[in-house]
């Protein structure tokens, strides 16, 4: 197992590249997700946008689910950050 080691920061490669699969299964489940809120609006618009709060929560859903999917799309491409660590916690918690 291969350990590189910085100031502040320590990363692991044999565990990076397990976690990696699972980072791109997150990508590909909030896809899917986003494809269904996506659907609903598009086949269903007197549903979805039946009142302003519905409305809302449709394009808010719609919203975390592509911010959850490219957040996963960067942390499985190697861009690591706290903040980006931070913005798919705040996204999951809100789906």
């Amino acid at each position: 197992m291969t350990r590189l080691t910085w100031p502040g920061m320590e990363l692991d490669l044999g565990r990076e590249r397990a976690g990696g699969a699972s980072r791109w299964a997150l990508a590909g489940i909030s896809a899917l997700g986003a494809a269904d809120v996506a659907e609903f609006m598009a086949t269903s618009p007197a549903a979805a946008f039946a009142s302003p709060g519905r409305a809302a929560g449709s394009a808010l859903g719609l919203a975390l689910w592509l911010t959850l999917g490219g957040l996963a799309v960067l942390d499985a491409g190697g861009h690591r950050s706290r903040s980006l660590a931070r913005g798919q916690a705040w996204s999951a918690a809100a789906l």
